[in-house]
């Protein structure tokens, strides 16, 4: 089995190896993260989870119970709900509807506009507005993970800020 050949190393040894362990190295140090840097956690805002993205195209059929019940036996008999949700989406609304779906679900990560709801904003944006929006340190809630890896990145600039892939 694959998870036998995985060594899977504790808090301790990643920050020995970040900061002993590249002592006199000119490596650069890449880190790959997944979507659950960017979720919810601790009473923070993050970027909806598989289960929330799932529940989010559900909602697109809410006053559709015929295709919402088709959508329900879907994600059932799927071994990848968030896959299967996705198809039936697009092959029902198209890929615009799709990108809506993933607007909404990054717009949680976004701080509260107050009486407004990022949903309905986040999705009559153009792209100018969303490059905006991205590079508005302030308008995002950071998760603890991503947080963390700023402050790494802002203390080691040299070896770390361009080597950041999100995946």
């Amino acid at each position: 089995m694959l998870e036998d050949a995985i060594t899977f190393y504790d808090k301790d040894a990643l920050l020995y190896r970040l900061h002993e362990g590249l002592e006199g190295s000119n490596k650069e140090v890449v880190f790959v993260i997944g979507a659950p840097a960017t979720a919810p956690s601790g009473g923070r805002r993050g970027v909806a989870n598989v289960a929330a993205v799932v529940e989010l195209v559900r909602a697109e059929f809410l006053s559709k119970p015929a295709q919402l019940e088709k959508l329900d036996a879907t994600l059932l008999r799927s071994p990848n709900p968030y896959q299967a949700a996705f198809d039936f989406l697009v092959g029902r609304a198209g890929q615009d509807a799709a990108n809506k779906i993933i607007r909404k679900a990054v717009a949680r990560a976004l701080t509260p506009l107050g009486q407004s709801d990022w949903n309905d904003v986040i999705c009559k944006m153009n792209d100018e507005q969303l490059r905006a929006l991205d590079q508005n340190p302030q308008a995002w809630e950071l998760s603890s993970a991503i947080e963390s890896l700023g402050i790494l990145i802002a203390k080691y600039p040299e070896r770390l800020a361009v080597s950041l892939v999100v995946v």
